[in-house]
């Protein structure tokens, strides 16, 4: 397994930034996930800028896909047209980045119409994996925290990929959000063999901050002393806004 750092805190700041910001760390930090969001949406110049990084650092990269403002589960068939549009094209990027994984947020459900969003969830997440086949693009599902109409629990998932069959789509673990659900331990038991990635940062059990490792409650030693057991061998993002590059420190001096 490698550690890696998001872009999700540069995401308010220019282009500009998170070069200089990759450029900075680069002789220590490389993995990379970026994050197509934002003021940092990719498009076919910055992708240029990033490749040059690459070549520059051999840096790997990871990407998050756009998730703000957007549904793959929308009952509004504009909607989730235009969404899978901008997920499709960012996918296309991501594939001139030679990610090594590509990570998508399930839809939100109507509460009116929850049949109804669930299979145009399933029928969205099976259109993006089948374009990612064709990208020749690794790909994995994120578990989003507590208190969203989407895919949140275990159980959640549990019916999701047995509703999705046979498919070439992983689990990206959030840590956090796992935690804030109060299944962290049951999500590393029985996903073990689906985790492909892995996002983390930490909280106090109530909200979904984002805080540096060690500034809230979860025992992150304890969650990657398990994933080694478990034979995971991807990527260990850290994902927080506070304390980011300290974060990763931390998280690479544990993995040794």
């Amino acid at each position: 397994m490698k550690a890696g750092l998001s872009t999700l805190y540069l995401t308010t700041k220019p282009f500009k930034n998170a070069v200089k910001t990759l450029e900075r760390f680069g002789g220590e930090c490389r993995v990379w996930e970026v994050v197509d969001e934002c003021r940092l949406r990719l498009n076919r110049l910055r992708v240029k800028t990033l490749k040059e990084l690459k070549e520059s650092f051999s840096f790997e990269y990871s990407v998050h896909s756009p998730f703000c403002d957007i549904n793959i589960a929308s009952i509004n068939p504009q909607i989730r047209r235009v969404t899978l549009k901008i997920i499709k094209k960012s996918m296309v990027f991501a594939g001139e980045l030679e990610a090594k994984m590509y990570v998508i947020h399930p839809g939100f459900y109507d509460l009116f119409n929850l049949k109804t969003t669930e299979k145009l969830n399933l029928k969205s997440v099976e259109a993006l994996t089948k374009h990612a086949e064709d990208l020749g693009l690794p790909i994995a599902i994120e578990n989003l925290p507590r208190g969203l109409n989407s895919l949140t629990r275990v159980e959640d998932f549990e019916r999701f990929f047995g509703l999705m069959g046979e498919v070439k789509l992983g689990l990206v673990l959030d840590v956090a959000h796992a935690y804030l659900t109060g299944q962290l331990n049951l999500y590393l038991e029985r996903f073990k063999d689906r985790i492909s990635h892995i996002h983390l940062h930490d909280n106090m059990g109530e909200a979904d901050s984002h805080l540096g490792l060690d500034e809230g409650k979860i025992d992150w030693r304890g969650v990657v002393k398990k994933l080694k057991e478990n034979g995971f061998s991807g990527f260990i993002i850290v994902e927080a806004t506070s304390k980011p590059f300290e974060s990763y420190l931390k998280l690479r001096e544990f993995l040794g």
